[in-house]
């Protein structure tokens, strides 16, 4: 398949040999982000029904990089992008059920649009640590998934 079609053509190769992910600087979390039930992306975070079922995102940590954080069930934390920037404060559910070089939250909120006067800066915002993402798309797919962002965590 790799050999035929379009992506032959254009000279691309659509099925890239494996490499190996980069693992985080030490310290650092990868960036991981889903959707849940109650919202849809994020355009369901100002509705003040759903907001008051899920009025935030929280930060899900492998419970060993909690502990040696020294971090417990009801700290919050902020969460910073590779250039230490803020992507907002949260709490935290820690949890074995997360991979220990692992960061996740639910996609769709800290938003800092006004007119979002419900959602206004609740909760982190996984587009911001995105930095230069579009620059890493596929050539081959044309897609922009399975990028590698590094955050850190700072106790608020």
């Amino acid at each position: 398949l790799a050999s035929t079609g379009y992506g032959a053509k254009a000279g691309l190769n659509m099925l890239q040999p494996y490499t190996a992910p980069t693992p985080p600087p030490p310290g650092a979390f990868r960036i991981t982000f889903g959707r849940a039930a109650v919202h849809t992306q994020g355009h369901t975070v100002n509705n003040p029904l759903l907001l008051e079922q899920m009025p935030e995102n929280t930060a899900w940590i492998h419970t060993e990089r909690a502990r040696a954080a020294g971090l417990v069930p009801g700290d919050r934390v902020r969460v910073l992008d590779a250039t230490g920037v803020s992507m907002g404060e949260v709490g935290l559910k820690i949890t074995d059920l997360i991979h220990p070089e692992a960061l996740f939250v639910v996609h769709g909120f800290g938003h800092k649009l006004p007119c979002e006067s419900r959602a206004f800066h609740k909760g982190v915002s996984d587009s911001i640590c995105l930095r230069g993402g579009l620059a890493m798309e596929d050539e081959a797919g044309g897609g922009l998934s399975l990028q590698e962002h590094f955050v850190t965590l700072e106790k608020v």
